[in-house]
């Protein structure tokens, strides 16, 4: 054989294909082998030696029911087809093949391993689903193959392939046969830290013996972590190492308890010879790796390798190299907008632009938010990012964490506790050098119809009427204008952040300027007096986002509850015209007034409800129960008793604190149901945007350009103007490349609100829980005791009344779900973000600031939500 057939392919000869047809992990072995890298030999069985197999096994009554299995039944399917795998003989020509093969490795014992089309992927490794044998001797290959092709119809493969979106009968499995080699100590190594997600710290685990004890789980091993590269090491603890398995020559594997647990299992040497295969892997795969190795007397071999799928995703741009400085990055797309998904690329050019209007028009020096090493922010990987290392040319961190702890208390406390000489960039950029005195400059009408607002906030609200006014007839005029779609970018976009810098800005700083100094006022009195205070910041009238979730509960209203049963029937009366009049004008108006909302409602490929009825009627079905409009009226009601109550404690108190009161509580009223609005502008002028792209969209797809209108969200604006003056641009590869990158970022399920230049993850100096009890930051007063609901997206499962509601966090799109819910747990927020103020606004205990809420708690689990302290207690686990 030379080299290669069809079907059988030595490892690192000839030109072994990466596709399906050997599998991800066989093709990374072809690839180190060539490279030089350590490798034992072996050959891969592809996919095409199976095909009288896969052919064999379709024509079966079981490949039949499983075709046609629903959820319930599926396990079970999957089983039986494994089972069918059984009755599989090998053919003369499998014979022959896998006799020629093997005759070009050692003798001794064999590894068998599976290599299917998606296995050890860049986006998904599939660890550990597929069967290994090890220790198998050449009598028992056909017996190994068979039971690691069978492994495939695993339920747990099966389960995996369904969250990757993977149907039946799209995956073809290769099977890897390699020369064993028998390690006296084992390992796994990974190129990038996965509990700090840092990429240049490199983290090692070793045991006596092979690497099963660790990869199973049975053995605590000894942990290295090194500098990936500097000789540094970081981190070192030695594992218990329980268990410990070794080949025996004739093939059977002997199991050692407790094995020189007391040693450690690697010497330094050792360490730094895995490390530095550790990094030849990493700079051949030019992505981080995550590498099993074992040491056969002195000579170390890499068994496989994978790329580390658990990384958050970070743009090139935004890391240092080895040696620099690092940086200190906030998210704000997660902070400020509650979105933890990946902005799509058309979405991402938008929002760049927005933050680059927003920090010119706020400082005076140009480029500061469209440069993140130089400036102060830019969009990257689909996420906004700003860099604290600069803004600490600026400001000091216990400044910096108060501007933000209204947004995510967490990540106010982790700023709080940096040290400024560690991590201010080493240098000020040249930009930075600017800010300080225009910025002042620049700010003074800000700050002086904030003054305005506060004294006098009846002029103010006027003002403000008649600003919003104008901006609603300049966004028309651009409408109706013939600017290209850059042009109403830029011309929109700079709009709207001139109608935040000019008014809602100043309201915002009133309201919440009112807000606090009430708390403090009443900071000293007793628990019923702060409480009353707590209810002074409820049920605001014209809140933008509280009016929409009361309109869609009138709406949910006029639905009789029986065609909630089935949504697309009901979506599609809706279409057809057959609902009652009133229903279908309060739904126009409805339309017209927030159909531009929804989830991720910042970027322009969000559908929004106007493209999305399934996901109204979802919402609507959800709230309908709730008790919406009297909620609201009780807690008007409260909040106008509580006035009464404070101002008689107040005025037994002097006649100046009684003013004070009133005129704060003046200040509070007009300006307190404001504070979504400049969310809400930037939603209206986004929407407007996507309808511009449609129209491109529908253009380019008419031309045959495109694949389908929605696929001009894959291109950034510029590239869709590119594509209108360039007929011959090539604009399906870049989509394709760009549907690629944002799928990988799309996948990462949490972001966190800080993460520095080599990807580590900062997170606020702990805190210790009560016993029973997890600890965040209040946010929504009051106490709420349920049944837990966790949420991954808004509509994912119905919510019932007086549940808790647990989410990552909140985007506007959230907040009808929060009209049913007993409480909310959020993993990030702040007092200020969207979800506590819309908590508030409903009366609803909320709790942000819990990590990993949404893992540690589960659906029916009753806990007790204490919006006050900050609190969730977890029913039977209290000490």
């Amino acid at each position: 054989m030379d080299g290669s057939s069809s079907s059988v392919i030595l490892l690192g000869e000839g030109d072994a294909d990466a596709g399906r047809a050997v599998g991800g992990k066989a093709a990374s072995l072809h690839r180190m082998i060539q490279s030089g890298l350590p490798v034992p030999p072996g050959f891969v069985l592809a996919a095409g030696f199976f095909a009288e197999w896969t052919v064999s096994l379709k024509k079966t009554d079981a490949w039949q029911n499983l075709l046609a299995a629903d959820e319930e039944e599926r396990d079970d399917a999957t089983r039986r087809v494994a089972a069918e795998c059984g009755t599989l003989a090998f053919s003369e020509s499998q014979r022959e093949d896998l006799c020629r093969a093997l005759e070009r490795l050692p003798d001794g014992l064999y590894a068998v391993r599976s290599s299917a089309a998606g296995e050890d992927a860049a986006d998904a490794a599939f660890a550990g689903m597929y069967r290994t044998r090890l220790g198998v001797r050449k009598e028992q290959l056909e017996s190994a193959i068979r039971d690691v092709f069978a492994s495939q119809f695993e339920p747990r493969v099966f389960r995996y392939r369904r969250e990757l979106g993977l149907s039946v009968g799209d995956d073809e499995i290769a099977v890897i046969v390699q020369h064993l080699v028998a390690g006296r100590v084992s390992g796994v190594a990974f190129s990038a830290n996965p509990e700090t997600n840092s990429r240049y710290e490199l983290v090692i685990n070793a045991n006596w013996g092979l690497c099963e004890t660790i990869v199973s789980g049975r053995a605590t091993p000894d942990l290295y972590v090194v500098e990936k590269y500097g000789d540094g090491l970081l981190e070192k603890q030695r594992g218990e190492k329980q268990i410990s398995l070794f080949f025996s020559p004739d093939g059977g594997i002997e199991e050692r308890v407790g094995y020189r647990s007391g040693e450690w299992s690697l010497t330094d040497g050792e360490v730094r010879r895995v490390r530095d295969l550790v990094r030849e892997a990493e700079a051949l795969f030019c992505h981080p790796v995550d590498l099993e190795w074992t040491f056969s007397g002195d000579a170390c071999y890499l068994l496989q390798a994978r790329p580390v799928t658990a990384l958050i995703p970070l743009d090139e741009r935004l890391l240092t190299p080895p040696g620099e400085p690092r940086r200190l990055y906030m998210d704000i797309t997660l902070i400020e907008h509650g979105m933890q998904g990946s902005l799509s690329p058309f979405g991402s050019s938008w929002l760049d632009r927005i933050l680059a209007y927003t920090l010119e028009d706020l400082t005076g020096v140009r480029g500061i938010g469209s440069d993140i090493r130089e400036g102060l922010g830019q969009t990257l990987g689909g996420r906004i990012y700003l860099n604290i290392s600069n803004l600490l040319w600026l400001e000091n961190p216990r400044v910096i964490a108060l501007q933000f702890e209204g947004l995510d208390a967490s990540a106010a406390e982790a700023i709080r506790a940096l040290d400024p000489r560690e991590w201010r960039s080493p240098e000020r950029p040249e930009k930075m050098k600017r800010i300080v005195s225009s910025s002042l400059w620049r700010s003074k009408d800000l700050i002086g119809r904030a003054v305005l607002g506060f004294l006098f906030p009846g002029r103010l609200q006027r003002q403000y009427a008649g600003r919003v006014q104008r901006f609603e007839t300049a966004l028309e005029d651009l409408e109706a204008g013939l600017l290209d779609l850059r042009e109403f970018c830029d011309a929109s976009g700079r709009l709207v952040v001139r109608l935040v810098k000019e008014s809602t800005g100043a309201t915002l700083i009133c309201s919440e300027g009112a807000r606090l100094l009430l708390r403090r006022m009443f900071a000293d009195g007793s628990p019923d007096i702060r409480g009353l205070a707590e209810l002074l910041d409820r049920a605001h009238p014209g809140n933008v986002t509280t009016e929409m979730g009361r309109s869609m509960h009138r709406l949910a209203e006029q639905i009789d509850p029986v065609l909630f049963s089935d949504l697309s029937a009901l979506a599609e009366r809706i279409r057809r015209n057959e609902m009652p009049e009133p229903f279908m004008e309060a739904l126009e108006e409805f339309m017209e007034a927030y159909g531009c909302r929804g989830p991720r409602e910042i970027d322009p490929a969000a559908k929004g409800y106007a493209g999305d009825l399934l996901l109204l009627l979802a919402q609507a079905r959800n709230i309908r129960p709730a008790d919406c409009r009297e909620r609201f009226l009780e807690m008007q009601e409260n909040r106008e008793r509580a006035y009464a109550e404070l101002h008689a404690y107040c005025r037994e108190r002097g006649r100046l604190k009684a003013w004070y009161f009133r005129h704060l509580c003046r200040v509070l009223d007009a300006f307190g149901g404001l504070r979504e609005d400049h969310k809400y502008y930037l939603v209206v002028v986004t929407s407007r945007v996507r309808k511009r792209a449609l129209e491109i969209g529908r253009h380019l797809a008419a031309e045959g350009r495109i694949e389908s209108v929605e696929d001009v969200f894959l291109l950034g604006i510029d590239d869709v103007g590119h594509a209108l003056e360039s007929p011959g641009a090539d604009l399906r590869g870049k989509i394709e490349r760009n549907r690629a990158e944002y799928g990988r970022v799309e996948r990462c399920r949490r972001f966190p609100a800080l993460i520095d230049s080599w990807g580590r993850i900062h997170k606020p100096p702990a805190r210790e829980p009560a016993p029973g009890e997890l600890l965040g930051y209040g946010v929504s007063g009051g106490t709420a005791r349920g049944p837990v609901k966790v949420l991954r997206y808004p509509g994912e499962k119905e919510v019932l009344p007086g549940e808790i509601l647990v989410i990552g966090a909140a985007d506007p799109g959230w907040t009808p779900m929060f009209i049913a819910a007993g409480g909310i747990i959020l993993e990030v927020g702040g007092l200020l973000q969207h979800g506590s103020i819309i908590a508030r606004e409903y009366g609803k205990p909320c709790v942000v600031g819990i990590e990993n809420a949404t893992a540690i708690l589960s659906d029916g689990q009753v806990v007790e939500v204490n919006g006050s302290l900050g609190t969730v207690r977890i029913d039977g686990l209290s000490g």
